[in-house]
């Protein structure tokens, strides 16, 4: 998944969820964020990129949010290997 994009993207994105964590997107993140060739970002990422690339309130807000969506990502990939171990 993640191995196909390039460093600076996989950067970018990085910085995006630690911002996330940290409680504020920054408007320089916002800046690189959409910079990001979103075609070129595999699911779930792409998700993750797509929403926030579509943001246009506050970083406070976004971050907030963006837990939110890491957060359903996470318990439907978790169902998903639920349901293969099965």
């Amino acid at each position: 998944m993640a191995n196909n994009l390039n460093p600076v993207d996989m950067m970018v994105l990085g910085l995006l969820m630690a911002e996330s964590i940290q409680g504020e997107i920054t408007s320089e993140t916002m800046n690189l964020v959409r910079a990001v060739d979103q075609t070129k970002v595999p699911e779930p990422l792409g998700h993750i990129l797509r929403y926030s690339q579509g943001y246009r309130m506050n970083g406070k807000k976004l971050a907030f949010d963006l837990l939110d969506e890491i957060r359903i990502i996470c318990i439907e990939m978790q169902e998903e290997r639920n349901l293969e171990i099965k």
